[in-house]
């Protein structure tokens, strides 16, 4: 993983934990979390206002793993990590729980 001498084939790079392995642009339009575009994504679950998971094709080996979640202007809070699925909430300035649109990636060992 630290060698600059040797050459990775891209089905090797996969493997390394710094790559990401789940990536998901995701649009919440009247309370519906739709999957836009994503890779190793096998489906939203709708949970509540605000609450979402994302469930995984592949499983990371464990639920300690690295992820982040974001949108425009709202806070979003990552709940539940397992190993083949995550939930997040999202919620506005106020700290209500709001549905909005948004990204997530996360990067480990699978």
């Amino acid at each position: 993983a630290t060698s600059t001498a040797v050459t990775v084939t891209p089905l090797r790079f996969n493997w390394s934990p710094g790559v990401v392995k789940v990536w998901l642009y995701y649009e919440d339009v009247a309370g519906t979390p739709t999957n836009r575009a994503s890779l190793n994504v096998t489906s939203l679950t709708d949970s509540g206002v605000g609450i979402v998971g994302i469930n995984y094709t592949t499983a990371f080996s464990t639920a300690n793993y690295g992820a982040g979640k974001g949108q425009s202007s709202e806070a979003g809070e990552l709940t539940s990590p397992a190993a083949g699925s995550i939930s997040f909430r999202t919620r506005n300035a106020a700290g209500t729980s709001i549905d909005a649109n948004g990204w997530f990636m996360a990067s480990g060992d699978q």
